[in-house]
């Protein structure tokens, strides 16, 4: 995925602009964080997030941080914003501006906006103007030094307040995807590799010998976390822990219980959220809770909620049977039963 970006981004032509998607606790922060280094010298980075009030508090102080994050990045004096932050007009501008001295210096500008489904939120609640997408799309097609990256956890389609496809008809989606078995091996015996704390070739970055998570340990965590990012963190902070308090060598099939428990316990909020707090269909908390008690389900009867539960990568079908496809939510579920 990350080579997905870097094959996107220097595109001769202009990069479209990109959408990187993903699920909540995927990792699309640790992508945008480390974006930067894996970019040539070339390209310039702008990073920005709506969960920072300064850039959402209104549209002109959403304009006013752009401007301010363009010129600082291309290394130009900073201009004091009016009190009232800067409008549109003003924002298209700059980017004219930046596009021209990025053409001349032979230089490229990332623009990350994350959590940008807030936008559709402010837009709704009328905060937003929804003519800010009109002037993104219309940048996104002129000024072709400057690539526009939107990362979220959401759908175009599960945006309620805006016609986000229209807008963004142009943007090329990368989505973050779980780790494979592959995957979750890295980190469990590299888990610093990316590190900037150790140089590429310290010997004393610290490292977990596969034989550290015992037989079939690495395989028995990423079937519990279904490959999910976060819970793969998850469950090994908490083997670690019990290892340490048992004073073992290492990850014993005999610990996995302790492991899986500690780490549901732990995980309380992000699996709340997940499976719960994530839910927006009539009946679909209803039928996700079924599997406190059962292993698989019949499908749903709602098409929406079959469309919501694939799309929120919480279910496999087996044979016409639905089952969860992380074990540990499974177990959350079934030690919280009095939540129905």
């Amino acid at each position: 995925m990350l080579e997905e970006l870097d094959r996107q981004i220097p595109l001769a032509n202009g990069c479209p602009g990109l959408l990187l998607y993903g699920r909540r606790r995927t990792g699309k922060s640790s992508v945008l964080k480390n974006l930067p280094g894996l970019l040539t010298t070339n390209v310039l980075t702008v990073e920005l997030s709506m969960l920072n009030p300064r850039v959402s508090a209104s549209p002109e102080q959403f304009t006013a941080r752009i401007i301010e994050s363009v010129g600082h990045a291309l290394g130009n004096s900073p201009q004091p914003a009016p009190a009232d932050g800067l409008d549109l007009p003003a924002l298209f501008e700059a980017l004219n501006a930046a596009d021209r001295e990025l053409e001349t210096r032979g230089k490229r500008l990332l623009l990350t906006i994350d959590e940008f489904e807030l936008i559709d939120k402010l837009i709704g609640e009328k905060r937003f103007d929804e003519r800010l997408l009109e002037t993104i799309r219309h940048s996104i097609q002129v000024h072709r030094r400057i690539i526009w990256l939107f990362a979220g956890s959401h759908g175009l389609d599960e945006l309620p307040n805006v016609q986000w496809p229209s807008y963004f008809i142009s943007v090329r989606t990368v989505p973050v995807e779980m780790f494979t078995a592959q995957e979750t091996g890295k980190l469990l015996t590299e888990p610093l590799a990316t590190s900037t704390l150790w140089a590429k070739d310290d010997p004393k970055r610290p490292r977990f010998g596969a034989a550290f998570w015992g037989e079939g340990g690495i395989d028995w965590v990423h079937a519990q976390a279904g490959g999910w990012p976060h819970l793969v963190q998850l469950l090994a902070e908490a083997a670690i822990d019990v290892i340490n308090d048992r004073g073992a060598a290492g990850l014993r099939p005999d610990l996995w219980d302790d492991v899986a428990e500690k780490a549901r316990r732990r995980g309380d909020s992000v699996l709340r959220q997940l499976l719960h707090g994530e839910c927006g269909e009539a009946g679909e908390w209803e039928y996700l809770f079924g599997f406190a008690d059962k292993h698989t389900l019949p499908p749903p009867e709602s098409a929406a909620v079959r469309r919501s539960l694939h799309r929120r990568e919480l279910v496999t079908v087996e044979d016409g049977a639905w089952r969860l496809r992380v074990p540990l939510m499974r177990l959350w579920l079934t030690a919280n039963r009095d939540l129905l």
